[in-house]
């Protein structure tokens, strides 16, 4: 198995298409999904892939 296959595939999967955003209305604050722009979401992946690595050693 290619080993950068496994990377992109990774990446790809570990990625998030939606994140929530507070936003305020009146007087309450509500949880607000939007989504995740591309370059957020390669951003996203690979710090919480590099941070399950280093949790791991």
């Amino acid at each position: 198995m290619n080993p950068q296959i496994v990377v992109e595939t990774a990446i790809e999967n570990a990625s998030p298409l939606m994140m929530v955003k507070s936003k305020r209305l009146g007087g309450s604050v509500y949880q607000v999904p939007v989504e995740v722009k591309q370059n957020k979401r390669l951003f996203y992946a690979m710090r919480w892939i590099l941070d399950a690595v280093r949790s791991k050693s």
